[in-house]
């Protein structure tokens, strides 16, 4: 049986985590907060950038239907004021620490599927997706960077959007941040919606450009690029801290229920306690009489 000592130790350490856990969860919704604001207004923004952008590409509409009649038989457009390698990259954006819930599992599985039958380089961003990969025993080799952060870590984003906007095509796995109870793994074509949405628009507005067409497509492309990349950035700091704040409230209802089951063990082994006492005092009193 427990001592009564070993059983208040654990009540004090139990009560210390659980007063860690509640801060921890407190700091993650503020957090989160922070960046759900942030990402619903870049969302926005990402909208009607992109509907200028598709004005501005159908004034080089000439060019682009020279391009689609080159390509209709090869089932995909391929136009773009960049030199693209013609390469694919798949990335893989997680978290970079541990306290992020299963929302890194979650991204992995889905990027281990498509990197197992697909062949294209590979990008790891985030911790988190290094050691999951490196544990999973694949040989392709990959680069790496830590997740872009807040303050002095977004300062890596040029880094990486400078290695892959020179892709033809870029999948990012990331997480999505459903509501504060869900998120899921999804994966963003970075080319495809910069295309896609940006032949969808029914807006024929007319501009005068200057230093010329080609170049204000091109500071577009590239700006809009990056924006969309920020965006999977910020979509996947979202999740995690979702992941988090489940995962912290598991834990606090889990030191809850095992303060419940000290207290009840502290009860039952001081009555025990109390009981052999008084079963002393009353052989003690025997014994005198």
């Amino acid at each position: 049986m427990n001592s009564l000592k070993q059983i208040h130790q654990d009540i004090a350490l139990t009560q210390t985590m659980k007063s860690v856990v509640q801060t921890y969860e407190e700091l993650a919704v503020l957090e989160m907060q922070k960046i759900r604001d942030g990402v619903l207004t870049t969302r926005d923004f990402l909208k009607r950038i992109l509907e200028v952008y598709a004005e501005v590409r159908f004034s080089y509409k000439d060019v682009i239907d020279q391009l689609i009649e080159k390509n209709k038989g090869s089932g995909k457009i391929t136009f773009s004021t960049l030199n693209k390698n013609g390469k694919k990259v798949t990335v893989l954006m997680t978290s970079n620490f541990g306290l992020s819930g299963d929302i890194s599992q979650k991204v992995f599985r889905e990027f281990i599927d498509k990197v197992n039958y697909g062949n294209s380089d590979i990008i790891i961003i985030g911790r988190r997706g290094k050691i999951l990969y490196d544990s999973y025993g694949i040989k392709k080799s990959y680069s790496y960077y830590d997740l872009p952060e807040k303050g002095e870590g977004m300062s890596s984003i040029k880094d990486i959007i400078s290695e892959i906007v020179n892709y033809a095509d870029v999948d990012v796995f990331h997480g999505k941040l459903l509501n504060v109870v869900n998120q899921e793994g999804v994966v963003s074509d970075i080319t495809a919606q910069l295309l896609q949405q940006s032949l969808e628009t029914e807006k024929r507005n007319k501009y005068v450009f200057e230093p010329s067409l080609r170049e204000v497509l091109r500071f577009f492309e590239v700006q809009i690029f990056a924006s969309l990349f920020k965006q999977t950035v910020s979509e996947t700091n979202l999740a995690s801290l979702g992941s988090r704040i489940n995962a912290m409230e598991t834990a606090s209802k889990n030191t809850e229920d095992r303060m419940k089951n000290l207290l009840g063990l502290n009860r039952s082994v001081g009555k025990s306690l109390e009981n052999k006492k008084q079963l002393q005092r009353l052989s003690g009193m025997s014994l005198w009489n």
